[in-house]
């Protein structure tokens, strides 16, 4: 939970207001956008701003006339494809103007077909398309257009074509090195103009613009991060297979624009590719395209560094009394133990009960106690996730009373998990009884 806290407050940094120019000239002071940045960046341009000097560049516009030009802000960006989108939001009660422009100050160019957008009116975003040349500096306008009363704020985009519209143009992201807590490498991403691929989502929402990438996981358990920018309320999907015959794994819908989604999975196989599908939810277009994804790697336990205060190692045939669960830890989790019947029964405070069989055959386990909700649960290897553990039995329920009858092999090192499914909660007292292998 730490990390996610962390990524999230990294996150709501980054939407601090940014301090665009009142001024054009020196060029080198205005302030710089990056394309496909994870988020649309604030602006606000207050009543103290003035109107560009005539000097530098025409106070009027392709589509604003100087008188109706009240004041105006600047930004730059450097191109990194041949085509460039620029998205502005306003607040109502604003009508905003986008022109961007090329040049030097008192040589300043129009760019765009058509130049200049004013298109929406009073509290409606605007958009511009235009030609750019890769590695060329342009300049955006932001104009308060007409009105002349109160600070215009919003959000200003600058974008550049999707390369990861479909499954086979998925980009790949590398999952980060395993720490505790696990670490968020983020990438930016886009959707403004991406289009819908099959297969239909599982995960609900429209997933009429959704982009692709893929990661190689590097071991059983990842979790997939997405955040999404102030209006991108986003989906999560991440899938199996290749393209073209994919299967759903896991999805994450949950939260609201701008909010964060994570799948947590632990059936990842070290080595194999996985794709990760991204839209917005709603079926219109988002007021802000942008977002961040990554793939977390968490630090798993292991065996024995891992087992806690509960750990019995013990020969067969075993029987104990007076024993309990209370003041150990609850140290296998639903997020970190292979599912062995109903998760929710590794919630408790547990012991793990060791032993390899003498010989094989078949053992019986028993457990009596006077609790409820409890849990036993045999694994043929460490438990938890990654160790590369199968359940071989469990015997779970409401009662305080459990037992099953299974076979075993002398060659296997066994470990039984006794739990419940209340959280935190112990067995204050309880008997075990594990009979010798008997063959036939």
């Amino acid at each position: 939970m730490k990390h996610i806290l962390l990524s999230f407050f990294l996150f709501l940094l980054s939407f601090t207001v940014l301090a665009q120019s009142d001024l054009l000239c020196p060029q080198a002071s205005v302030q710089s956008l990056i394309v496909n940045d994870c988020i649309a960046k604030p602006y606000s341009i207050p009543t103290s701003f003035g109107i560009e000097p005539a000097a530098n560049v025409p106070i009027g516009t392709a589509c604003v006339v100087a008188d109706s030009n009240r004041r105006d802000g600047w930004f730059k960006f450097n191109a990194t494809s041949v085509n460039t989108t620029i998205v502005g939001t306003v607040i109502a009660g604003h009508n905003l103007a986008i022109d961007v422009y090329s040049g030097v100050c008192g040589s300043m160019i129009e760019e765009g077909a058509p130049p200049c957008q004013t298109t929406g009116g009073n509290g409606v975003s605007e958009t511009t398309t235009l030609t750019t040349v890769i590695g060329t500096t342009y300049y955006i306008r932001l104009i308060k257009n007409v009105s002349a009363t109160g600070t215009m704020s919003g959000t200003i985009s600058v974008l550049s074509p999707v390369t990861n519209d479909d499954c086979s143009g998925a980009i790949t992201l590398t999952p980060t090195a395993p720490s505790f807590p696990a670490t968020c490498n983020q990438t930016c991403g886009q959707t403004y103009n991406s289009s819908g691929s099959p297969p239909t989502s599982a995960c609900g929402g429209s997933n009429n613009d959704d982009v692709w990438y893929e990661f190689t996981a590097t071991q059983a358990q990842h979790t997939i991060t997405v955040g999404g920018s102030a209006s991108f309320n986003a989906v999560v999907e991440v899938l199996s297979g290749s393209c073209g015959s994919l299967t759903s794994m896991g999805c994450a819908n949950i939260t609201a624009a701008g909010g964060i989604e994570n799948v947590n999975l632990s059936t990842f196989v070290n080595g194999t590719t996985y794709y990760i599908r991204i839209y917005d939810n709603a079926a219109t277009p988002p007021g802000t395209f942008q977002f961040y994804v990554c793939v977390q790697t968490p630090l798993l336990p292991t065996c024995p560094g891992s087992l806690g205060l509960g750990v019995v190692n013990i020969s067969l045939p075993y029987s104990g009394a007076g024993l309990t669960t209370n003041g150990r830890g609850d140290d296998f989790t639903p997020g970190n133990t292979v599912t062995c019947g109903i998760s929710t029964y590794l919630q408790g405070l547990d012991n793990v009960y060791i032993f390899t069989p003498s010989s094989s055959g078949n053992i019986s386990v028993t457990l009596t106690s006077g609790s409820t909700n409890v849990g036993i649960m045999l694994y043929d290897d460490c438990p938890f996730i990654g160790s590369g553990s199968n359940c071989v039995e469990n015997s779970q329920s409401a009662s305080g009373n459990q037992s099953f009858c299974v076979d075993v092999v002398s060659t296997k090192t066994y470990y039984l998990i006794v739990d419940r499914s209340t959280v935190g909660g112990a067995i204050t007292s309880y008997t075990l009884d594990i009979t010798t292998p008997a063959s036939g």
